[in-house]
């Protein structure tokens, strides 16, 4: 009998996590793998961030008011509410926040833990700073140019203290991207020509010095690097990979940004949209996309893209399958896929939706049922 009851205990624990895991209120879907979930009926303005957690950092507007919430289990968590917005808003996979204020003096926030801390000072300092990049060891890094149009440098928050690199009157010619690792890239123009910059934890490198202008490098926690260059003609890019110290061009019809992952895969967008993945040497040709609705790339060799039947689908480099994911909301934006292979994105209307396959819930429930049998 006492048997019975664990049993019984142990199931109904089951159907509550179940019932905590599931999205309630699930909106028409077009694939039966995923569950959907509209997680705001307000508007969204410019930020929407997805994290391996399946949480979503995103803002609305109530006039006059500017809200920045954080949607997670099933439900949504106000950050700040403030006449002014937050624009570039960017959440990590442990809850932590970054975003710039949308106002006259547009400083850089940090929020970890419930406190939002404020990264710049602008009038103070006199400069004009970028929008911050966060990553999920709750760094953050920006660019500052001051009020002499001249003096410009790369500001590095490595958790307490701020550092400051390429201190330069030679012009700094990209915002900076970095990695996991703390390393960080960014150009900046020497002998004429923008060359690539490298921090890596202890010393500024300066890794190209060919006759072209580089610009937007990215660099992942491989260590690949990956910039744009002058292409075939004024219209194209080039894209350059180098991996351990071997520069390779991939392409030089590259018709808007790219994407890296940690993985060492690339997702670009080339002529007349079509949708390219490089993995393991080899180019893919994914399919057709509307080249100005971003892709999301996540570190699974997944996919998820815009393409011009106004569609959102989901690709899969490692077993080729194609799913379409959404044929309903139309006109989607902010589109985001996080490593568990759910989906986010806004549509027309400024709403914001969650996609989650199914087989996701099955894995969260196995693993707690083993956990409670081996108790």
């Amino acid at each position: 009998m006492r048997h019975f009851y664990h049993l019984r205990s142990i199931t109904f624990m089951i159907i509550l996590v179940a019932l905590h895991l599931v999205p309630q209120g699930a909106s028409a879907a077009t694939s039966p793998d995923y569950i959907y979930l509209q997680i705001t009926n307000k508007f969204i303005e410019g930020t929407l961030s997805l994290n391996n957690q399946g949480h979503v950092l995103w803002e609305e507007t109530v006039a006059p008011a500017r809200n920045l919430w954080l949607y997670r289990n099933n439900g949504n968590t106000l950050i700040i509410s403030e006449l002014s917005g937050h624009s570039s808003g960017t959440l990590n996979n442990n809850d932590q926040a970054a975003w710039q204020k949308s106002a006259a003096y547009a400083d850089n926030y940090f929020y970890s833990n419930g406190t939002i801390t404020q990264m710049t000072f602008s009038q103070a300092d006199e400069t004009y700073p970028s929008a911050a990049k966060l990553n999920n060891h709750g760094q953050m890094v920006w660019f500052e140019s001051f009020y002499d149009h001249v003096t410009n440098r790369i500001a590095f928050f490595n958790n307490p203290g701020i550092i400051y690199l390429g201190y330069s009157q030679q012009h700094i010619n990209s915002y900076p991207n970095f990695n996991n690792l703390g390393q960080i890239v960014w150009t900046q123009q020497v002998g004429g020509y923008h060359q690539v910059f490298l921090y890596d934890g202890s010393a500024t490198i300066q890794i190209t010095y060919d006759d072209a202008d580089k610009e937007n490098p990215k660099i992942n926690d491989l260590g690949d690097i990956v910039w744009l260059q002058p292409g075939i003609d004024i219209n194209n890019r080039a894209l350059v990979l180098r991996r351990n110290q071997v520069k390779t061009t991939l392409t030089e019809t590259l018709n808007g940004g790219f994407v890296l992952n940690n993985i060492g895969q690339i997702v670009w967008i080339a002529t007349v949209g079509q949708l390219k993945l490089y993995s393991n040497g080899v180019t893919t040709h994914v399919g057709i996309c509307d080249y100005s609705i971003y892709p999301g790339l996540n570190n699974q060799g997944q996919i998820a893209y815009h393409n011009y039947d106004s569609e959102l689908m989901v690709y899969n480099h490692n077993t080729g399958a194609k799913i379409t994911l959404d044929s309903v909301h139309r006109y989607r934006n902010n589109i985001q896929i996080n490593d568990n292979g759910q989906v986010a994105w806004s549509d027309a209307f400024g709403l914001a939706y969650l996609a989650t396959p199914k087989s996701l819930f099955g894995k969260r429930i196995a693993a707690i049922l083993a956990l409670l049998l081996l108790d």
